[in-house]
């Protein structure tokens, strides 16, 4: 079977095939002395007419092209075309397309390609991985092939960058603002307890101390700032921890608002500096200290006094009165330790009752203290308080609630 026989356009020269030193495409500067075919046109392009088909002998397997661009007409002129025989480097002919895929230091374009006639379209490529690029004619104007650009000059890559970022900007402002919502719902001002139950009804993280304004045998009193709002702070130690629990149950019942009472605003636990833990009640503030020191210090007229008597008994009745608003209620409170230093004077010469932490609850019969229900007919209460404030029944330990 005879050997098929290829054929390549041939333009510029009257080989058909390369010289030995010509065996490798990259030899393709040995044409940088070339002189330029006399029939090229006036622009620099090939004559159609110029080109003719022929015959590549039996080792002339490749067709080959070389070429320049003119990047100011941006056109490009053919310096030689024909058969090309290839010793070694054959992969780099075996395309069917004639592509260049550098430029040569003289400023040609050399290529060659293993089809029939594939000579006749050649283009250029910066990168080797496009392939499918559009030909180039010989017979018209041709655009230099695009020099390969990544995916980051795309600008559909910078557009979605910019929607990524804007949803990411979107989820921050948005876990921000609810955030600092629930910020400054925890730093409105201070509220006392409402009509439910509640053991802690305020977050006082930021409560700052500010000096102490008393102190007793079962805790320390400080006067202290949350949200710029002044406020009292009952610190107890953790040996005093029950008559803290003891307090802070008792102000968490629900209905306990009166203006006779200290309101309260929530309780802590914290650990201090050397390790030791305290507990914290914070309550309201009455600026003017407790009754038995302001009556040491100060004289008041009748009218005043009668209306400090007054409240103090409007908080003493408002503990001993069982309320009930629907499903809730309020039981009696029994204070156990009512004297002047357990009774606080307000600014406008008011009074408040404070320091629950002896009182217990009562129903009926039956009263509760440190969290245990009794009968008072078969459990006698312990005698606490301040003895000369005492009942004389309490005295007797003879008490039936």
């Amino acid at each position: 079977t005879p050997l098929k026989v290829r054929t390549c356009l041939q333009y510029g020269t009257t080989s058909t095939t390369n010289t030995n030193n010509q065996q490798n495409p990259d030899n393709s500067d040995d044409y940088d002395s070339y002189d330029d075919p006399a029939d090229s046109t006036d622009d620099g392009l090939v004559d159609k007419n110029t080109s003719t088909v022929v015959s590549c002998s039996r080792y002339a397997t490749f067709c080959y092209a070389l070429w320049t661009i003119d990047a100011v007409k941006n056109t490009t002129k053919v310096v030689v075309q024909g058969c090309w025989e290839v010793s070694d480097k054959k992969e780099t002919c075996i395309n069917n397309e004639c592509i260049s895929y550098k430029e040569t230091k003289s400023g040609h374009f050399f290529c060659c390609c293993s089809g029939d006639n594939c000579n006749g379209n050649f283009s250029y490529a910066t990168n080797p991985m496009l392939t499918d690029s559009a030909n180039l004619a010989t017979d018209g104007d041709y655009t230099p092939f695009a020099p390969y650009t990544s995916i980051w000059s795309s600008p559909t890559v910078y557009i979605c960058f910019a929607m990524v970022g804007i949803i990411l900007m979107l989820i921050i402002g948005f876990l921000t603002c609810r955030t600092t919502t629930k910020a400054v719902s925890e730093l409105a001002p201070l509220a006392p307890s409402g009509p439910g139950y509640s053991s802690n009804l305020y977050n006082v993280d930021n409560l700052k101390l500010v000096s102490m304004i008393g102190q007793g045998k079962y805790g320390t009193v400080w006067k202290g700032i949350v949200n710029e709002q002044h406020v009292a702070v009952k610190i107890f130690t953790a040996q005093q921890r029950q008559y803290f629990l003891n307090e802070k149950d008792i102000y968490s019942i629900p209905l306990m608002e009166s203006p006779a009472l200290l309101s309260y605003f929530g309780c802590d636990e914290r650990r201090t500096m050397d390790d030791r833990i305290e507990y914290l009640l914070v309550l309201s503030l009455a600026p003017l200290g407790c009754l038995q020191d302001w009556l040491t210090d100060n004289r008041m007229p009748f009218g005043v006094f009668c209306r400090m008597g007054k409240s103090v008994a409007n908080g003493l009745a408002h503990l001993h009165t069982e309320i009930r608003k629907g499903d809730i209620i309020k039981p009696c409170v029994c204070h156990r330790d009512l004297n002047s230093r357990n009774i606080l004077v307000k600014a406008d010469l008011s009074c408040c009752i404070c320091d629950l932490g002896f009182a217990l609850k009562t129903f009926g019969p039956r009263y509760e203290c440190r969290g245990e229900i009794a009968l008072a007919e078969t459990k006698s209460i312990n005698e606490v308080g301040t003895l000369r404030y005492m009942a004389p029944e309490v005295l007797e330990g003879a008490v039936n609630l």
